[in-house]
């Protein structure tokens, strides 16, 4: 028996919410004495459907900007997450971020 297409949509947002925060939380690694991996070149927000809610936590002691990256791979500044803090940002699946500190 198929779920509705309305909580499949859920569960994809909510496993979406999660992997973000994964990759945001592996990137900012680097910042713990390991090297930091090189930035994707390649990175660009698709056009996927759904409203996501992320939190992004920054939990160095330093300042980190945050870009969207939009449909053509340009940054676009979304702001500054202040050390040891987090911010909610209401997005859509697909969009991709980057986080420089």
């Amino acid at each position: 028996k198929k779920k509705p297409t309305s909580s499949r949509k859920n569960e994809f947002i909510e496993w979406f919410e999660m992997v973000l925060k994964l990759v945001i939380s592996l990137l900012l690694v680097g910042i713990h004495g390991k090297p930091c991996p090189k930035g994707d070149t390649n990175l660009k927000s698709n056009s996927e459907q759904g409203k996501v809610s992320v939190t992004i936590m920054n939990e160095i002691d330093d300042v980190i900007d945050l870009y969207w990256v939009d449909f053509d791979g340009n940054e676009k500044p979304q702001g500054e997450i202040m050390p040891l803090s987090d911010t909610v940002r209401n997005s859509f699946a697909g969009h991709a971020f980057r986080a420089r500190w």
